[in-house]
């Protein structure tokens, strides 16, 4: 019986971690010189090309940033304080990554910028100053 417990075990692991693609996602192509697709999975995470975070840490790279309290820790799925302002991306980036269009940014004193679903205020997704740097080729 153990056996049989370790194999479904395994076989559940595997089926959840094929990846982020579900009925629910959406594979959007963007305009311009750069086409990106970009999907949520189902922990609500969004899935970005390095272009992508690059063009959305560039469009905002000049934005201060804002202090977060103590007892928030910026990762997929976190509730944002409300003492977080959040912001609409410019039209230039939902223009060219159009399934951003829904989401808000916060941009941290770290220099990192959270994209934010609004309806519920979690973080779909971390864009830390070295990623959008390294994808800057």
């Amino acid at each position: 019986m153990h056996m049989s417990l370790c194999a479904v075990t395994l076989a559940l692991a595997i089926l959840t971690s094929a990846g982020p693609a579900t009925a629910g996602d959406t594979d959007m192509k963007g305009g311009g010189q750069n086409s990106s697709s970009v999907s949520r999975s189902v922990a609500g995470e969004l899935f970005l090309t390095s272009p992508d975070k690059h063009s959305i840490y560039q469009a905002v790279a000049d934005d201060k940033g804002q202090s977060i309290p103590l007892t928030f820790h910026p990762m997929i799925g976190a509730k944002v304080p409300d003492s977080l302002a959040l912001f609409d991306l410019p039209g230039k980036v939902t223009n060219q990554i159009p399934a951003v269009k829904n989401y808000q940014y916060a941009k941290l004193n770290s220099n990192d910028v959270l994209l934010v679903d609004p309806k519920d205020r979690e973080v779909a997704a971390v864009i830390t100053h070295q990623e959008a740097t390294r994808g800057s080729n």
